[in-house]
């Protein structure tokens, strides 16, 4: 089994990495359902935003079965390429939130779409 040894090779760590292509920018909006789900401690939300849609007004926010809103995660100007919010299941003043059933709903501009989330405790 091999044990690094800094002092005697001077390898301290991970090359940094300047200049990353993040590839090409999505030709399509996308909302993929939240992982994990169900959900425990925290779940996260993947998005993305094409070109054509740069500074449009985006919501994500999540919303309990009545349709309140219970946390509010992303509200402003869309910004171009893939995103991933995650949520604590914690509601605005901290607390976390009740086992239960969640709709977690994605707005770019006049677009909307929404994915169902489980949290269980």
């Amino acid at each position: 089994q091999f044990h690094h040894d800094a002092a005697r090779t001077g390898f301290t760590g991970s090359p940094i990495y300047v200049d990353v292509d993040p590839g090409p920018a999505p030709g399509r909006v996308e909302f993929s359902a939240p992982r994990p789900n169900p959900a425990v401690r925290a779940t996260r939300f993947s998005y993305a935003v094409p070109s054509d849609r740069a500074g449009v007004s985006m919501q994500l926010g999540v919303y309990d079965l009545s349709g309140r809103v219970v946390r509010m995660l992303v509200d402003g100007a869309a910004r171009v390429g893939r995103h991933s919010v995650e949520w604590d299941l914690r509601d605005p003043a901290g607390a976390h939130v009740k086992a239960g059933v969640f709709f977690v709903r994605f707005r770019l501009g006049g677009e909307e779409r929404s994915e169902k989330l489980v949290v269980v405790q």
